[in-house]
Order: structure tokens, then sequence, then C-alpha cells
């Protein structure tokens, strides 16, 4: 697969939290990540199978955003209180770094006249959103603050990598839901009668979920109409019939689309969503 052109954006750093500018380009299940100005040593390489989660992923996201720009001197009434900006800071006197802040204030002054260009003597009064001085209120010039660019749509080299990111999310998921399941008498029998079901029905590319811990008497219907209500997700289920010995029946739900299979994983690994039927189990 060729790689696509490289962006422009800007990135928060995971090291240091700061905002970069930065070269993106995807390619494969890769995402480089190139600083500019920066040497080439200091090129982040980030593979899609890193991620454990969705909601990772979407802290991952929220570290692109289009490049801010520069507040110029006669655009200082832009900068009213509420702002979000990104402004600089020098550490020591050398390091300059940016971070998000929200304009607490403005002391405004008269502008000067230098040469005919506007300069603006004003001071900015900012609280740091994150980084070192998170929650500290500073003052900045109007040289130190760049304003906030919005989304207007997604990078397409970052777009491209996450697609490939929840893919891996998906499959990673299924295989946790897999894994949990502890083989019994008659369980091989009864996902190859799903196989054959779903190859009859040309659905071999379905999606499977592995449940266990279910009451016997439970309906497949029950199943697939509490996934409807909870997801809005259409999908098939079965329950499995259990020996005398076990308290206990397994069972699996169909899903016709890896995007369902997102869903339903994110929905079961919520913490807050504990499913105990009515009799305790």
């Amino acid at each position: 697969m060729s790689a696509a052109a490289e962006s422009e954006l800007e990135f928060r750093a995971e090291g240091d939290d700061a905002w970069y500018s930065v070269l993106v380009g995807a390619q494969g299940e890769r995402l480089t990540i190139k600083y500019v100005g920066f040497s080439d040593n200091l090129d982040e390489v980030f593979e899609a199978s890193r991620f454990e989660s969705f909601e990772e992923l979407k802290e991952f996201e929220g570290r692109f955003r289009p490049v801010s720009v520069q507040l110029q001197d006669e655009e200082c009434s832009k900068a009213v209180e509420g702002l979000p900006v990104c402004a600089s800071h020098s550490f020591n006197g050398f390091d300059l770094r940016f971070y998000d802040a929200v304009m607490e204030h403005v002391i405004t002054e008269r502008h000067s006249r230098a040469k005919g260009e506007e300069e603006c003597l004003c001071t900015f009064v900012l609280v740091w959103q994150h980084g070192p001085g998170a929650g500290i209120m500073m003052e900045k010039k109007i040289e130190n603050i760049c304003l906030v660019q919005s989304k207007e749509k997604p990078d397409r080299n970052v777009a491209l990598f996450l697609e490939r990111a929840k893919e891996k999310i998906g499959k990673k998921c299924a295989k946790r839901s897999v894994s949990q399941i502890h083989p019994s008498e008659g369980w091989a029998e009864d996902i190859n009668e799903i196989n054959r079901q779903d190859a009859d029905l040309g659905g071999a590319d379905n999606y499977l979920i592995l449940i266990e811990n279910l009451e016997k008497d439970l309906s497949p219907s029950t199943i697939t109409e509490f996934i409807h209500q909870q997801t809005s997700i259409v999908s098939q289920s079965y329950v499995f019939a259990s020996s005398s010995k076990e308290s206990y029946a397994r069972g699996a739900i169909v899903l016709n689309t890896h995007k369902d299979l997102q869903v339903l994983c994110k929905f079961f690994n919520n913490p807050g969503h504990i499913i105990i039927s009515s009799r305790g189990r």
C-alpha cells in the first residue's frame, strides 16, 4: 500500500504534553510523526496494534488538530474572556514550548505605531490547561498567543490510521470474549453448527461473540431484544444446551458488521454495565 501525502498538523506529544508542528504520514498500519524543525532522530512511529481500547484511541485522536495561527497585533480584539488559545512559554529562557490556555482577561493598552505598523502593547492573562503549569494564571504578550483552529474535517492520514487501529481493537475485543469461555461437552459442535448456518445464509463474514454464565432457561430472543434495546444493534443469538452437572448455560451472539462488533464490545467492556439476571446470575 502506498503512503499518502504527508499532512501538516499540530500534535500534543506524550512525553512533555506540549504542542508541536508535525508532518504526519500513514502507511499500512503505521503512523509516522516528524517534528518540524527537529532532528529526524526524534521522529515517532505509532503502530495500529498498540491501542487496547476505543477510549485510548479516542484520547490519541484528540492529540491532533490543525496548526494554530499566530494572533496579529491588529487582531487583539479577538482575545476575549474564555477564549481557548495555544500559548508559548519559555523554560530557562531558551526552551520554548506551547500549551493550551484559556483567556482570563486582557489588560488593554493603547497600541503604538512604528514605521506605520501597529504594535499591540496589551497584556493577556491566561490560565494554563495542561502541562507543568496546569491551573496556574500567567501574563503573556501578543507574540506568545496563537488562535486554536477548529477541525473542519478529519485529516486523511490520521483517519486512515484510526480505522486500522479500530479494526485491531475490535479483533482484540472479540478474542477477549472468546478467551473467557471454558470448553464443555458439545461446545465445539455448537460453534460448528452456527458456522454452518451462517454459511448457508451467506454470512461467512459475520462476527461471533461467545458468552457464558447464562440462566439455563434464557431464550435467544431475550438476548437479541436486550441487545437491540441497549445498543440498537440487530443480531442473532444462540443458547447452547448444557449438561445437568452445569449450573449455567453458554451462548453466542452473531453480528453482521465490524461496526456492530465495536459498539457491542464497548458496551460489554464498560465497567458501568453489569448484566445480572432476575435470579442474580
